[in-house]
């Protein structure tokens, strides 16, 4: 900038002196012609004439500037003259620093130097080197020393800013970094709390089964009534169901909990028929359950976390459904989308209702009779985030619902699915 700005203003300078001084008559006919076409100089003085081929580097007010050196033979620029010229003109920044202008020949010797009597001039930086006319050949250098100290006093108040800006964003780094560290600390800590409790209560449930038995064969005589008979075996199945429960909520949790994607291949209309099989099976008695299972044949490379995410919906389906659960899941390439619906014929979510049903503890329409604790629909949309793709649905009181989950192909490194076969 400093170098830029020292350069132009020496050459206007100097163009500036040359001509106004050119313009007085001394009894000497000159003129010069410039054609930017062929970039052909001439110079007309007395009964000479010269010639020269311009650098195509130079723009017109340099050629102009240099020219009127040239023909001004009546008072011809000094370098205390520029000296004088130059520093005024010269902006704030650039004011208090020190200035040396050097003429050298067309060989290259040193003619002067001012100010006069400076031995300095060889360390310090060049701003460049401007041509005194064509003719002569002599060129004048303006050389500068911009210290440290002269940046400081020039910059003071953009350093002192940078500095306390600075500070300032790493004082907010470090306790925005802090705050992170304090909550993944908390996470961790629930996560053990949760699994170490889960694990735990396996323990009194196992024991009221190992009881039940015990009772039943020490007495032999207990239990033998029917309504006895019944309770019996109600208690053992409770206690069965208590801790497969427990199971399938501490294998949600470490789902949950485990961020890391864990691909392997499998076939993906298996796993959704064995879904299937398992809710039927897990209703029976209770309502009928009609599962229709439309996949793409071939081995997918999916994670158990997604198909966690698919039984989640398919339980939802039956869940909200009435006595005959209709559910129809299908699975489709969209492009490079992978489409995996499942909708079902219940009693559908009412529009009030659908802004909240991936909140965590959200359960629709609230109902006495329903299981759970609002928890499926916000691990779905987590798991389904985490494989990098969105979760939608569309649903109608006493129309059903349909959830749709699309999953983008990332390309070769990082795929969200991969279908061979």
């Amino acid at each position: 900038m400093i170098q830029k700005e020292l350069y132009e203003t020496t050459l206007w300078c100097i163009g500036y002196w040359s001509g106004k001084e050119a313009d007085r008559p001394d009894g000497i006919a000159r003129n010069s012609e410039y054609i930017g076409r062929t970039r052909e100089l001439f110079i007309n003085l007395g009964d000479k004439k010269y010639k020269f081929k311009i650098d195509s580097l130079e723009s017109t007010f340099e050629v102009e500037a240099i020219v009127s050196y040239d023909l001004n033979l009546r008072n011809p620029l000094t370098l205390a003259i520029l000296d004088s010229l130059v520093r005024p003109r010269l902006k704030n920044r650039t004011q208090n620093i020190s200035i040396v202008f050097r003429k050298i020949d067309s060989l290259g010797n040193t003619r002067e130097v001012y100010p006069r009597g400076n031995i300095t001039y060889m360390d310090m930086e060049e701003a460049g080197y401007i041509r005194l006319g064509y003719i002569s050949g002599e060129r004048v250098g303006v050389l500068f020393n911009y210290s440290w100290k002269n940046f400081l006093h020039q910059f003071w108040w953009g350093i002192l800013g940078v500095i306390v800006v600075g500070s300032i964003i790493d004082v907010s780094i470090i306790i925005f970094l802090m705050q992170i560290r304090k909550h993944r600390r908390m996470k961790m800590l629930q996560e053990r709390v949760f699994r170490q409790r889960l694990h735990d209560l396996g323990n009194p449930i196992s024991a009221i089964e190992v009881i039940l038995h015990s009772i039943r064969e020490e007495n032999p005589d207990v239990f033998k009534k029917d309504n006895e008979r019944r309770w019996f075996e109600t208690g053992v199945n409770t206690a069965v169901m208590v801790k497969q429960e427990i199971a399938e909520t501490l294998n949600m949790a470490v789902m949950l909990y485990t961020k890391r994607v864990e691909w392997e291949e499998m076939n993906l209309r298996e796993e959704l028929n064995k879904l299937a099989s398992e809710f039927k099976l897990a209703n029976r008695g209770k309502k009928k359950v009609n599962i229709d299972v439309n996949v793409l044949p071939g081995q997918f490379k999916l994670s158990k976390q997604l198909v966690y995410a698919i039984r989640n919906l398919i339980d939802n389906a039956v869940k909200y459904s009435g006595d005959v659960a209709e559910v129809t899941i299908t699975v489709y390439r969209e492009r490079k989308y992978l489409i995996i619906t499942v909708a079902d014929q219940g009693k559908g979510i009412a529009e009030k209702d659908l802004p909240y049903i991936f909140e965590e503890y959200w359960r629709v329409g609230k109902e006495k009779k329903t299981t759970g604790y609002g928890l499926g629909l916000a691990s779905v949309r987590k798991i389904v985030r985490r494989h990098g793709g969105k979760v939608f649905v569309v649903s109608s009181l006493g129309s059903g619902t349909k959830f749709t989950i699309k999953i983008h192909d990332h390309g070769k490194k990082n795929k969200a699915f991969i279908c061979r076969g």
